[in-house]
């Protein structure tokens, strides 16, 4: 059984039957001290309870042996504490820390650090290993979401370590510290705290299992109790807030769930926009074809001042050009028009081997593969004639490991058919 006191008028624990006893034995807690456990109702003073007394008079025998000095416990900073309560007079029945307070400082702190370890996915990922970055963008969006959420708990413990605590938690006045310690805890605690959380208080993020544990939590709270995550492992110090202040990190953390909220929902109809198949036309041939979901439509102009045609897929494993050539008195042919090509991509791409004749829905053309030379992309030319006009479809893969072959692309058989 664990009770809370009021120290300065400050709710403070839980604490141990032993813990009271070394307070009142260096006096920071005394007869009058209002003292609250699961299962009352009220406040009450400590000499008030009858299963305390036995403490207060060994405790006030030890005092007139050996008088001690008073003190006071050491009142904590802002930026160490983890649970909130509205004001002293509403701290008794959340001697934890309001469940709507402690659930708003965890999702802002949980959405801040999610959206910097997203954006680090992005941008170092590709950097230190191209391949986890595809096998993490094949594993799907459920996953990658997951893989974020799990790594903005471990990123929030780094914080709590190295700060004390998280800016959402310091904006509501709150900090677990240990279970029957002081001060607060190390790299590994906080660790072991934010896994418990991620296990028993938001279910690994399954949303749906994440709904009962987190309800269990809120009644739990309400009562007065510790989350089930911090049973036997911390305990919750809770600092009085004016009520401005209060008000204030409401409406912010409720704004950013919100922003958040229709940034998903943005990004969800967008993504859904690029899954679609869509009718494009070729804006050089005026003919139309359907492009097949995944693909997004780039037009951009090339170093000769010429339009190109530019198709990026959704998850940046592929790219493919169009662009088109008149036929001139020097290249009438498709084999000098390849020979040409090869020249001017010298400096850009190292094609090697022969040109080779294919057919793509029923199209001939000629097709090299090479490398692109920065970045060592593999790089496929496709080169066709119509009538007067030549045709080339570039396709690069900045993913390595990526072995479909551009003629069986469906992207690719889509925009021969534009071809005239």
């Amino acid at each position: 059984m664990t009770w809370h006191c009021r120290i300065d008028g400050r709710p403070t624990g839980p604490y141990s039957r032993d813990d009271l006893e070394n307070l009142l034995r260096s006096g920071q807690i005394d007869r009058r001290t209002m003292v609250w456990r699961e299962g009352m109702t009220p406040w009450v003073a400590l000499d008030a309870v009858d299963e305390l007394k036995d403490l207060l008079t060994a405790a006030e025998a030890d005092a007139e042996r050996a008088p001690v000095q008073e003190g006071r416990l050491e009142e904590p900073s802002l930026l160490e504490h983890d649970h909130i309560a509205t004001d002293t007079s509403t701290a008794g029945p959340h001697p934890h820390g309001g469940p709507w307070s402690r659930y708003l400082a965890r999702q802002l702190d949980i959405m801040i650090l999610a959206l910097l370890v997203g954006i680090g996915i992005e941008l170092i990922l590709p950097k230190v290993s191209m391949t986890a970055y595809r096998v993490l963008n094949l594993l799907g969006q459920s996953i990658t979401s997951l893989v974020i959420l799990a790594g903005a708990f471990a990123v929030n413990a780094l914080v709590l370590t190295v700060f004390g605590n998280s800016p959402g938690k310091a904006m509501f006045g709150l900090r677990a510290v240990p279970i029957g310690g002081t001060g607060r805890f190390d790299l590994l605690g906080n660790l072991k705290r934010e896994c418990r959380v991620w296990f028993y208080g938001v279910a690994v993020g399954i949303p749906i299992i994440a709904l009962f544990t987190m309800f269990r939590n809120y009644r739990e709270v309400s009562a007065g109790r510790s989350a089930t995550y911090d049973r036997r492992f911390a305990r919750m110090e809770v600092r009085p807030i004016s009520s401005a202040r209060r008000t204030v990190a409401m409406v912010f953390a409720v704004g950013v769930l919100v922003g958040s909220a229709a940034l998903a929902f943005w990004e969800l109809r967008y993504e859904q926009q690029v899954a679609a198949p869509e009718t494009w036309t070729n804006p050089i041939s005026g003919r139309s074809t359907t492009i097949p979901g995944g693909w997004i439509v780039e037009p951009l102009t090339g170093d000769n001042g010429f339009e190109v045609l530019g198709f990026s897929a959704a998850d940046s494993s592929k790219m493919v050009f169009l662009a088109a050539d008149d036929a001139s008195v020097d290249l009438w042919t498709l084999d000098q028009y390849a020979q040409s090509i090869e020249r001017s991509f010298a400096g850009s791409v190292t094609l090697s081997g022969r040109w080779r004749q294919v057919e793509i829905n029923g199209t001939p053309m000629l097709r090299k593969d090479g490398q692109e030379i920065p970045k060592r992309w593999p790089t496929t030319l496709l080169l066709a004639k119509f009538g007067n006009r030549f045709w080339r479809i570039i396709v690069m893969k900045p993913h390595a490991s990526d072995r479909s072959d551009p003629e069986k692309m469906p992207l690719i058989q889509a925009l021969i058919r534009t071809l005239s």
